[in-house]
């Protein structure tokens, strides 16, 4: 979609894009591709809205069986222990692990929240055309790029205990079923962020900026 400028009381065809993988901006060749990295380039990515959302809510609702069912199964001299996200949390505090319980709480409970909390804001600042200063939620849209790294910490932890905690039949360890529903979640946020383009928070920018 080309878009006109005004120069000097001119209108002047513009037919820049640009490329969200390699920054390339520019016309497009003579297939629709960046003549950089060969990527279809749009002026704004098809269905961009649609597939965040879809991402979003099939996270929003895999978090509930990740949050209730149990994480991770220990077995003791025939004896099953199960914990949750939740009591895996409390058990590490109880037991005086308390930096790792802080640890595994803000990674696998506040900010998968955090991230879809931010995510639902700025679908809706772009959907009802906020005013907010889009460069505030470029930080925000950077910030959840960031952190949805860490996610995958509480997994980690499991599996690494996996390798260490495993003495036949007397010990052993083993992830529950809510891992599955966890990582899912954490890679479809992950998708989300992905999904979203970024130059639709600029779009009411230029409308909402006062002329002098």
């Amino acid at each position: 979609m080309a878009k006109i400028l005004s120069i000097n009381n001119k209108k002047v065809q513009d037919n820049s894009l640009t490329c969200t993988a390699c920054h390339y901006t520019g016309p497009a060749n003579w297939n629709g591709k960046c003549k950089r990295c060969h990527r279809p380039l749009h002026y704004r990515e098809p269905y961009s809205l649609q597939k965040t959302w879809a991402a979003l809510i099939a996270a929003m609702v895999l978090l509930f069986p990740a949050n209730l069912m149990p994480i991770s199964i220990f077995y003791l001299n025939g004896q099953r222990l199960e914990d949750t996200i939740y009591s895996g949390v409390v058990s590490l505090i109880d037991s005086g692990n308390w930096p790792i319980a802080v640890i595994v709480f803000i990674a696998s409970i506040l900010v998968p929240f955090i991230k879809i909390i931010i995510m639902i804001l700025l679908l809706f600042s772009i959907h009802l055309k906020s005013n907010t200063d889009p460069i505030l939620r470029m930080k925000l849209l950077r910030f959840v790029s960031w952190i949805g790294r860490w996610s995958m910490l509480d997994l980690f932890v499991i599996a690494l205990m996996m390798t260490l905690v495993n003495r036949d039949q007397l010990m052993s360890f083993t992830m529950g079923p809510a891992a599955l529903y966890f990582g899912s979640a954490v890679i479809l946020t992950i998708l989300a962020v992905e999904w979203l383009d970024s130059r639709l928070i600029w779009d009411s920018y230029g409308k909402s900026k006062p002329t002098k």
